[in-house]
């Protein structure tokens, strides 16, 4: 680092614990703001870049930027507008999100999964709320390596 504090050139970042950080680039949406912060603190410790948005059309918004890039998107399913699932059809219609990794985490999970399966979005299902933030790194971890 230098003396401002910033990365040096080609100097891998790290995490607080002093492990490399993941290069990828996470967009969450999720209309709770202590569920928002509580992913972006977590996954900020050993991803990259987080952002975030709080419903689902803000999310397309940001998308729909052909400048925008992203590896990972995390949706809510229950949103007020545009629901998770919502959002994910819009955005399996953008070309170069057609086969982006999504997690869409509901606490409904008795319909949505076979709505969404019947839709075709090709999302992964993680209920809310989760176990522990280890099954959340597991299931992305387990998506990156699909991709």
């Amino acid at each position: 680092m230098n003396e401002s504090g910033e990365p040096q050139p080609n100097t891998p970042l790290r995490s607080p614990e002093g492990n490399e950080k993941i290069d990828l680039r996470i967009l969450i949406a999720d209309d709770e703001s202590g569920m928002r912060g509580l992913l972006e603190m977590v996954l900020g410790m050993k991803y990259t870049s987080v952002e975030s948005e709080n419903d689902g059309k803000s999310l397309l918004s940001k998308l729909s930027d052909p400048t925008y890039k992203v590896d990972f998107i995390i949706t809510d399913n229950t949103m007020p507008g545009l629901t998770g699932l919502e959002a994910i059809r819009e955005i399996r219609k953008i070309d170069r999100f057609k086969n982006t990794p999504i997690i869409l985490f509901t606490s409904d999970t008795g319909g949505i999964k076979e709505e969404a399966e019947s839709a075709d979005v090709n999302a992964f299902f993680l209920a809310k709320p989760f176990k522990n933030i280890q099954e959340l790194y597991d299931v992305i971890e387990k998506l990156r390596q699909q991709h």
